[in-house]
């Protein structure tokens, strides 16, 4: 088992060996590292967001190598679960960009400007309040569908690749840090946004996982006191 977690700067990287013994370092040191992305396709691959371009690696985190958009501050990042050659890019200022060929050519998706809004703004990442795309998304069911989340102001879907996008999704959270699709019965309906998840007294949440699985029950969230939640989704 492997285990990756940012740091500031940096990547930690722990790993359990056969006796069940826990071995930990730092990979990446002193790189600005703000996400890390692992690829559904391929258990080995993951991939890395920095304040300068993205990094990949393909043995569990022990190497790794640049993957484009040097000179750019990504946010987040989407492996898409129908090509492992696909990723999805948040960046700062908001915008979002998509590569096919694993890295080495990426192209920033223009149709994003038209969903931009000027009383976008962010006080979360100075100097500034410059907004950016804070969590990105591919759905598993159609890889046309995209979602972006937007520090501070909306949450966007495009149904065509990301040629278009719609305004802010009704009744989802405007100020969105992360984004899942999970997994749902088709016949239950058209999907809806809702509030499933209630804010932890005297915390907020930050992260979370939800299971990939048809009528899974449960997603789990981080908070930012660093508890970890499980909440019912039916």
């Amino acid at each position: 088992m492997v285990l990756l977690s940012t740091l500031a700067p940096g990547v930690a990287r722990a790993e359990r060996d056969a006796d069940g013994v826990w071995r930990v370092g730092r990979v990446l040191e002193g790189e600005p590292i703000q996400w890390l992305a692992s690829d559904p396709n391929e258990r080995a691959h993951v991939w890395a967001a920095s304040r300068d371009g993205v990094w990949r690696s393909i043995d569990r985190g022990v190497t790794w190598r640049r993957a484009g958009l040097d000179g750019r501050v990504v946010k987040a990042l989407a492996v898409s679960p129908h090509d492992a050659r696909t990723v999805l890019a948040g960046l700062k200022p908001a915008g979002v960009a998509l590569t096919r060929d694993g890295g080495d050519r990426w192209h920033e998706l223009h149709g994003f400007r038209a969903a931009r809004r000027f009383w976008w703004w962010s006080p979360a990442d100075p100097p500034g309040r410059v907004p950016y795309v804070s969590a990105v998304a591919i759905s598993p069911d159609d890889p046309r569908v995209l979602i972006a989340g937007v520090e501070l102001g909306a949450v966007v879907r495009s149904e065509d690749g990301g040629r278009s996008w719609s305004p802010h999704r009704r009744r989802a959270d405007r100020d969105c840090h992360d984004q899942r699709f999970h997994a749902v019965d088709r016949a239950s309906g058209a999907p809806v946004w809702r509030h499933a998840l209630p804010r932890p007294e005297g915390a907020g949440l930050w992260g979370f996982a939800a299971s990939p699985a048809v009528g899974a029950r449960h997603v789990y969230a981080a908070t930012l006191d660093g508890r970890l939640l499980a909440f019912p989704t039916q």
